[in-house]
């Protein structure tokens, strides 16, 4: 089953409270019709299309829905319009990806590949790039690990300058000579 989830504000991350490095973003908005699936492929339509994964949601911890983040479904009828955070990560959507009003929808694991590959030609710093502006020189391993699934990256990333972006440049050392 589909769904349609509305954008009210999100929020990229580049680490986690434990100390180890991940990449999600946070986003806030509204469950307008269906059903969010932990772990699905999902599609986010804004300035540039862009393929994540739903990895879970969060309530207010007083807030009577919070009974429901365990759950690996939850649909628009028990949300009932409160808001609702999800996070989703391998693509981190950026801040500015993202304005109030963006629709997510769910798709196909086979369209997130493509997606995926689009985008690498579009612009690889989505998936090729650093750990945030701290550490910008250390890949970012939940988002470099997305080269593995697109079929021929490494072709499509050697069309790029690779002075211009060290990433795509470390990437392409591993097929030289």
């Amino acid at each position: 089953m589909g769904f349609k989830f509305e954008i009210q504000e999100g929020f990229e991350i580049h680490r986690d409270p434990g100390g180890h490095h991940h990449h999600w973003s946070i986003l806030f908005g509204y469950l307008r019709d269906g059903m969010l699936e932990k772990g699905k492929s999902i599609l986010i339509k804004s300035k540039v299309s862009l393929a994540a994964r739903l990895i879970d949601w969060q309530f207010h911890p007083k807030s009577s829905l919070a009974r429901y983040k365990s759950s690996t479904t939850i649909n628009s009828a028990q949300l009932n319009g409160e808001v609702i955070n999800i996070r989703v990560y391998r693509v981190a959507p950026r801040n500015s990806d993202v304005p109030k009003g963006t629709i997510i929808t769910q798709c196909s694991d086979e369209e997130r590949i493509e997606i995926l590959t689009d985008l690498l030609r579009y612009d690889p710093t989505y998936i090729l790039h650093g750990r945030g502006e701290e550490n910008l020189r250390t890949r970012c391993h939940d988002c470099y690990d997305l080269s593995n699934l697109i079929p021929n990256a490494h072709e499509i990333l050697s069309g790029h300058d690779m002075s211009t972006n060290f990433h795509v440049a470390e990437y392409l050392k591993r097929f030289a000579d």
